[in-house]
């Protein structure tokens, strides 16, 4: 677990960090949801002071242009030295709006880590946040409506609205 912040974060809570010249090392697990190994790999550890589920969301913003830089998250359950089994795993591709929301159940006490990658070999990076929370996990959407402009008598305006679940937990709109 080299590169793992030592101090944990807790629930519920907020860290972010630039992972532009962030590495990868071909020791690191494959993610499950992807497939492959990725790359501009940063890990945050989270200790639990509940036993239940947790919310975990990730996002990441590209710092040289409007998007985020396509990333995966991948949760475990660690023992402080090695990595336990995969909990979950979700991706955003290379510029779609949004978070990746995890749901995972958590033992009080325990740590357990978040690893945030890139897509691809050259994925520019950009800053990566998580935040953690207890319950279920919920989905926002924003915006919240969608305008049709001017619509005249007769005429027909079509607007569509697509929602994929990445993660591994149903999740429901507020």
């Amino acid at each position: 677990l080299e590169g793992t912040p030592q101090q944990p974060l807790g629930i519920p809570g907020t860290t972010g960090i630039e992972n532009i010249s962030a590495t990868t090392d071909v020791n690191d697990p494959i993610h499950s949801c992807v497939g492959q190994l990725g790359s501009k790999t940063i890990w945050f550890r989270v200790r639990s002071p509940f036993t239940g589920l947790a919310s975990i969301q990730g996002t990441g913003f590209r710092l040289d242009q409007f998007g985020n830089p396509g990333f995966s998250m991948t949760v475990y359950e660690t023992d402080g030295l090695t990595l336990g089994p995969e909990l979950g795993c979700g991706f955003n591709a290379s510029n779609a709006p949004g978070f990746v929301t995890l749901g995972v159940p958590m033992t009080e006490g325990r740590d357990y880590i978040v690893n945030i990658s890139g897509l691809s070999a050259n994925n520019r990076g950009g800053f990566m946040m998580i935040a953690v929370t207890r319950g279920d996990p919920t989905v926002d959407f924003a915006p919240r409506t969608l305008d049709f402009g001017t619509v005249e008598p007769g005429q027909s305006v079509e607007r569509r609205l697509l929602f994929r679940n990445a993660g591994n937990v149903r999740v429901s709109a507020p």
